[in-house]
C-alpha cells in the first residue's frame, strides 16, 4: 500500500498536478575569477541574481575570499542565473600579442571562442570582429588611446548570465571575465 501512495505521489509532482515546498536554506556560492589567471580572484564587483523569469533578485559585492567571494543564501530548489553586472578594477592584460591574435581571427588563421571572442570586440560591434578592433587594442597598449569607446560601461566583460539549478543543497558556480582586448 506505501509503495503506492509513493509511486503516486511522484506521478502527481512529475505532471505538476501537486508541488512540494522546499525550504528556503539552499545557497549559490561563487568566485568570480580572471579566464586567463585563473589563481586572479576578483573583488569589488557587482554581482547578481536573477530568478527563472530574469528578474533581479539580489545583488552582493565580491571580497577578497580564496574559496568562495560571493554568494546567495536562503534560496529556494529551482533555476536561477548569476552574472557580473560592473568591475571596479583598471583595464589590464592586454598587449600586441592580442592585437595579433585578434587579426589572425579576421583573416581566418585562428579562431577565437566564448569569451576571448566576446572580447576582442572592443568597438562593441556585437559579432564584428575585424582589424579595427585589433588596432584599438595595440594603441590602447602603447596608451595612444585611453580607452577604447567612451559609451562602454567599462572595461571588462560582463553581464553574461550563467544558470544554476538548485535540486536541494548548495551549488558552486565559478565565474569567469576577462578585460576587453585580452583573448590569449
Amino acid at each position: 500500500m506505501t509503495k503506492k501512495i509513493t509511486t503516486y505521489f511522484v506521478f502527481l509532482c512529475l505532471s505538476g498536478l501537486i508541488s512540494v515546498a522546499i525550504g528556503q536554506n539552499d545557497t549559490i556560492k561563487s568566485l568570480l575569477l580572471y579566464e586567463s589567471y585563473p589563481n586572479a580572484r576578483i573583488d569589488g564587483a557587482t554581482v547578481y541574481l536573477k530568478d527563472a523569469s530574469f528578474n533581479i533578485i539580489a545583488t552582493t559585492t565580491t571580497d577578497t575570499g580564496m574559496n568562495v567571494n560571493c554568494s546567495f543564501p536562503g534560496l529556494s530548489a529551482g533555476t536561477y542565473y548569476v552574472g557580473v553586472s560592473y568591475i571596479n578594477k583598471p583595464w589590464g592584460y592586454s598587449n600586441s600579442t592580442d592585437a595579433m591574435m585578434i587579426q589572425q581571427h579576421f583573416v581566418g588563421i585562428i579562431t577565437l571562442t566564448g569569451l576571448p571572442l566576446i572580447a576582442a570586440d572592443v568597438w562593441y560591434q556585437i559579432g564584428v570582429i575585424n582589424t579595427d578592433d585589433a588596432w584599438a587594442v595595440m594603441r590602447r597598449f602603447t596608451h595612444s588611446i585611453p580607452n577604447f569607446l567612451p559609451w562602454r560601461p567599462d572595461d571588462w566583460v560582463v553581464n553574461i548570465d550563467y544558470q544554476v539549478v538548485i535540486t536541494s543543497g548548495n551549488e558552486f558556480l565559478p565565474i569567469y571575465t576577462r578585460c576587453y582586448g585580452d583573448v590569449n
